[in-house]
């Protein structure tokens, strides 16, 4: 028997093994790379959840500040009988003027207050300028249903608002 045939087909047998080895992929690559994809994608949609609560979080907090603008637009608009300093109810503040952004709220309440201002340089009580607080409260949707309040502060003179 010729050695050097044997030793030569041997070599062939064991190359060919090899070539497979290095072109085909192993159950654990494919599984690694299944994992990564898998976390790649969870870590994706997390981040547009995420987006999305914070997109509609914006669009409550812009409905509310809105709303209050317009409540304080009323009060400076408003040409009938002088208002009173004193607490106010949320029908009471919508016979002021309407207030359409307020429907964009979940489950939304409006409180406002009428007050004398006090000069903090002199401590005086202007009675000409009134302070205006409006508070928005809603239920929160962007994920959350946490009850919001945001509160806006407003100094009104019969010549309109101060700036």
């Amino acid at each position: 028997m010729d050695t050097r045939n044997l030793k030569r087909s041997n070599k062939t047998r064991h190359r060919s093994r090899g070539r497979r080895g290095i072109a085909g992929v192993t159950l654990i690559d494919g599984l690694i790379a299944t994992f990564v994809m898998v976390m790649l994608l969870l870590g994706l949609t997390s981040l547009l959840l995420a987006s999305r609560v914070n997109a509609k979080l914006s669009t409550e907090n812009n409905a509310a500040y809105n709303a209050a603008r317009q409540v304080i637009e009323n009060v400076r608009l408003y040409r009938g009988d002088k208002l009173p300093a004193k607490p106010y109810t949320r029908a009471e503040i919508l016979a002021l003027g309407a207030v359409p952004q307020i429907e964009n709220l979940s489950n939304p309440d409006l409180a406002m207050t009428i007050g004398n201002w006090n000069d903090p340089g002199t401590g005086a009580v202007r009675k000409s300028i009134k302070q205006v607080t409006v508070t928005v409260t809603w239920r929160a949707l962007g994920g959350t249903n946490a009850k919001k309040t945001r509160t806006f502060v407003s100094l009104v003179t019969p010549g309109g608002i101060v700036q």
